[in-house]
């Protein structure tokens, strides 16, 4: 069975034309995945939003940037983010990510409509860690100023 995911929020890519992505797909070291803030309550599994800033673990694999669940080895744990996850990550889906999910690592993206956003930016600390991890985004702030 096919499920099919809209999402009705503007892409928080600014500009398609600029978006440099990682060549290969990552997948998702899902053991590694806070279950307390990327479990989705009605199905019991595990979701990561598109536009999560993620980390690379020593095997190439990735997981949302600072999330580490208490089963993730300690010496495991990434510091630096490499990128953005390119499309929403469900937990045991068979058909999201065979050759794994989209990594981008630059371009001109929507702040205050990236996940890991709070108050309409991301930490300064990440976006550090997004520039020592190679990433080059642009951020920019999404408005809508049309008439209801």
């Amino acid at each position: 069975m096919r499920t099919e995911y809209t999402n009705a929020l503007p892409n928080f890519i600014a500009d398609p034309g600029f978006v440099r992505r990682h060549p290969s797909g990552r997948q998702i070291k899902w053991s590694a995945v806070d279950a307390d803030d990327y479990t989705e309550s009605a199905t019991g599994k595990k979701r990561i939003p598109a536009g999560t800033v993620v980390s690379e673990f020593a095997d190439g694999s990735v997981a949302p940037y600072g999330s580490t669940d208490a089963t993730a080895s300690p010496d495991e744990t990434p510091t630096t983010a490499i990128g953005l996850l390119a499309s929403e990550a469900n937990e045991d889906s068979l058909a999201e990510a065979a050759s794994g999910y989209g990594i981008i690592t630059g371009g001109v993206v929507w702040e205050n409509l990236l996940p890991d956003a709070t108050a309409g930016s991301l930490a300064g600390g990440t976006k550090t860690a997004l520039t020592n991890g190679g990433a080059e985004f642009k951020y920019y702030q999404y408005e809508d100023d049309r008439a209801v």
